[in-house]
């Protein structure tokens, strides 16, 4: 506290203001964030990796929801088809730990478990990791919401697929999420 304000009085004693506007004013200086990489030296995820990511994913949300269900549905068969609700809702908890550990894992590595197994992540176009609500919210939530309406959800999940082998290879998620995928 002392040091800065010797700093200050020296700066006047000098006959130089610190501010002559306002010298409680901010700072106008810009300051770019240091990524540690250029955004344009990152090289993007080819197609396959991210299809295998997107199969790793769907693997690990669905396939233990669906063991779950079929368990409590069969044992729910032998009771005259009570317990399906209850198949179903554990099959749902099951999504729900699901989708926190993937937050988790794109909060901590800027990736979901599938693209940490095949080393490519989630970066924003400037080159700055992508936050957890950013991927849930933007990047799977709207696309997820959209695809959920009958015959038009399904097109535009196609359409979305599809423009990954555009000249950006970049999808509708990323286009709206503001990011892109690139190896890690």
């Amino acid at each position: 506290m002392l040091a800065r304000s010797r700093a200050t009085s020296d700066a006047h004693i000098q006959g130089k203001p610190l501010n002559s506007e306002n010298p409680y004013r901010f700072s106008s200086a810009e300051i770019a964030p240091d990524l540690g990489k250029d955004p344009d030296d990152l090289e993007m995820a080819d197609f396959l990796t991210r299809l295998g990511a997107a199969i790793v994913d769907g693997l690990f949300m669905g396939l233990p929801a669906g063991i779950l269900i079929a368990i409590f549905a069969f044992g729910s068969v032998a009771d005259g088809g009570e317990g399906i609700s209850s198949a179903m809702m554990f099959g749902g908890i099951w999504v729900m730990i699901a989708v926190v550990i993937q937050c988790a894992l794109v909060a901590s590595h800027s990736a979901s478990l599938g693209k940490k197994i095949l080393e490519i992540k989630i970066v924003r176009m400037d080159g700055s990791d992508i936050s957890w609500a950013r991927w849930l919210f933007l990047r799977q939530g709207i696309t997820g919401l959209i695809g959920q309406i009958p015959v038009a959800g399904a097109i535009f999940t196609l359409v979305d697929t599809l423009m990954i082998f555009g000249a950006e290879r970049r999808c509708i998620h990323d286009q709206i999420a503001d990011t892109k995928v690139v190896k890690a």
